[in-house]
């Protein structure tokens, strides 16, 4: 067990060592895992630590300066335990209340939130980096047959944005056969104007000629997605699948910000205990 958590550690360095944006919607993806389950999951026995380590590579574009599509190796962990405690890739928490069936759920938790380097990004000379933090949430999770229904209130408890957001998320989960399932989903940010003045703002003295300065607002991002996972073995998973977020104005309208789309494409593996 102590190398289950020494490995989520490291997985936690890496996480903060990745792409802004590959991290950051890495993080989103899992949490749909969290919410919806992987096969073999729900075969898990109810009590003690059980879930899924393991790697994925992700393939996407950066929607802050240079544009190229970047990839990078980032670590899928999905942990619960006892159906009251869980961890993902960037951040984990409790559900302190659930329904007698367990279909509504409320909770808190904690997630990273990558910053990232001017100094990885030629477009971004001059400016200052923007520093990792912690997001305290609170959340809400109710499933019903037709769909899943998730929502939660983050605020930067590492005091770094000051910022708060908003997720509402909807998934469905279509099993294909005992082994084999896909989740579409689509989720809905606000994010207020803190948040985005941090991340997508740029200060007076790093203005510069074709840069303007740009105090940010709040804005509405949509996403939607699909994913899939497959239980390969007694203990191992595949899981992959495909994220795109259209950006509201509020960061479309930054100097820094070249594209109002982003898309994420991902594929990995992981083991099951």
């Amino acid at each position: 067990m102590a190398k289950i958590f020494l490995f989520v550690f490291l997985c936690m360095l890496l996480l903060c060592a990745g792409s802004f944006a590959l991290a950051d919607t890495a993080a989103d993806l899992t949490e749909i895992y969290t919410d919806s389950g992987a096969p073999g999951l729900e075969y898990a026995a109810p009590s003690g630590i059980h879930g899924i380590i393991g790697v994925g590579l992700f393939r996407g574009e950066r929607i802050i300066g240079d544009t190229r599509r970047r990839t990078a190796l980032l670590p899928i962990v999905l942990m619960t335990y006892q159906d009251w405690a869980y961890w993902s890739i960037g951040g984990g928490g409790l559900w302190f209340f659930q329904s007698d069936d367990h279909s509504l759920k409320l909770g808190i938790g904690v997630k990273v939130h990558p910053g990232y380097r001017p100094a990885d990004n030629p477009d971004l000379a001059g400016m200052e980096p923007r520093s990792t933090s912690l997001d305290g949430f609170v959340n809400g999770l109710w499933k019903t047959p037709v769909v899943n229904v998730g929502v939660r209130w983050y605020h930067d408890i590492g005091q770094v944005s000051r910022g708060d957001s908003i997720t509402l998320r909807f998934s469905r989960n279509f099993a294909i056969n005992r082994e084999f399932r896909l989740t579409p989903s689509l989720g809905i940010d606000w994010l207020n104007a803190k948040y985005v003045d941090y991340y997508y703002g740029v200060r007076q003295d790093e203005a510069l000629p074709g840069r303007p300065a740009y105090a940010g607002r709040a804005v509405m991002n949509v996403g939607v997605g699909l994913a899939g996972a497959y239980r390969a073995g007694p203990s191992w998973s595949l899981l992959g699948g495909l994220y795109s977020t259209h950006l509201g104005a509020g960061i479309e309208d930054s100097p820094i910000v070249t594209s109002r789309n982003s898309t994420l494409a991902y594929f990995g593996a992981g083991w099951m205990f």
